[in-house]
């Protein structure tokens, strides 16, 4: 006779009581059991229990699967080949530039420490903002563009550059980007000026700090060349610098203040040429640049010019200052016409420019009548 199996498939009713009697041969569901009724016992027997001794134990099913400890105790602590958790910000790699390009999502040694931001080694704190569009973007290598690159430290000279060359050094501006690889290892240096004397000689790139020391070759020169503006606020520990492309605006909805701790020093404020200086001294004084004034809005004086020669002053009211009183009738450098003294015995009146030849002044003694 051949071996078979019946494979029966039957259907669980949904929750029954335990007080159901049922149809014989039907099976139910109930707290986590299958029960099976013979149409005459309430509530059926658990199958498998033989209706008294209750559900098969866990240790008496076989070939179980062997569980992680994790699945029991619920710690993580348990689990096998968890990532490691970075402590620190300089415990992580940008490998997608997420922060930004280059090395920019490295911190150094700036801190968050509660709501300050701190560097500890005294060193530049800076918040930068750019606005600009990148015009174009050179690789050049040895051979091609150039037959040789040497990098000397603090210059980059092409040997025999073509005109490209030329052309990417020409425009390059204050926020360009030069990389260099040498030795395989790319470096980035910042551009601080140029020497382009013309075809067929050699031409120069001034970098403004030393990645590497030289002489050595250059593998291939990228430059990005970029147009636009960048504005940044700078904290380096003792100096507070904000260079803007723009408006600076501060507001304040209680009293502002600017003050300058400074028992010494000036508050300067200074016009774009330099040669213009307003001082808010330590003494309390406003010192004016020499040959300034202060003017409304129609350009108007609003502190009167200090006169200082007599050609200068306006009499209209038909009042004369005096002078002191003269040594000779000679007088002395500054006397001009116009010019009155008066001492003791005499009242004097100056009659032209001295020139120290001509007797400029005229005298009258007081009178010693009365009346």
């Amino acid at each position: 006779m051949s071996d078979f199996r019946k494979i029966l498939t039957f259907r669980v009713n949904d929750v029954t009581p335990d007080d159901h009697i049922g149809r014989r041969g039907e099976i139910t569901y109930r707290d986590g059991y299958l029960y099976y009724h013979n149409g005459s016992t309430a509530g059926g027997e658990i199958i498998g229990g033989g209706g008294a001794g209750g559900p098969t134990s866990w240790s008496s099913i076989t070939s179980k699967p062997t569980f992680a400890t994790v699945a029991t105790s619920g710690s993580y602590a348990d689990l096998i080949g968890t990532p490691t958790i970075p402590a620190d910000i300089s415990d992580l790699t940008d490998n997608n530039s997420l922060l930004g390009s280059g090395g920019s999502a490295n911190t150094g040694d700036i801190v968050f420490n509660g709501d300050t931001l701190s560097n500890p080694e005294d060193q530049v704190v800076r918040l930068e903002s750019q606005n600009f569009t990148q015009t174009a973007s050179y690789s050049f290598t040895p051979g091609n563009e150039y037959s040789t690159a040497v990098w000397s430290g603090t210059e980059v000279v092409f040997n025999d550059p073509t005109q490209a060359v030329y052309d990417a050094i020409w425009a390059l501006t204050d926020i360009s980007e030069v990389e260099l690889q040498i030795n395989g290892t790319w470096y980035t240096v910042t551009y601080s000026g140029s020497s382009t004397p013309g075809l067929p000689a050699a031409a120069t790139l001034f970098v403004g700090e030393t990645a590497v020391d030289g002489p050595l070759n250059i593998d291939v020169a990228e430059f990005r060349i970029r147009q636009g503006t960048t504005s940044y606020v700078e904290i380096d520990g003792s100096d507070f610098r904000v260079d803007v492309q723009d408006d600076i605006r501060m507001y304040a909805n209680d009293t502002f203040r600017l003050v300058n701790r400074s028992s010494e020093n000036s508050i300067s404020i200074q016009t774009n040429d330099g040669q213009h200086s307003w001082y808010f001294r330590a003494d309390g004084n406003l010192e004016l640049p020499y040959g300034s004034n202060i003017v409304d809005s129609n350009g108007n004086n609003v502190i009167p010019t200090v006169p200082t020669s007599m050609s200068q002053l306006t009499n209209d009211s038909g009042f004369i200052a005096p002078v002191s009183a003269p040594a000779s009738s000679l007088g002395a450098p500054g006397d001009e016409p116009g010019k009155i003294a008066f001492d003791a015995g005499y009242i004097y009146y100056c009659t032209a420019f001295y020139d120290g030849v001509a007797n400029i002044w005229k005298r009258v003694a007081w009178s010693l009548d009365t009346w």
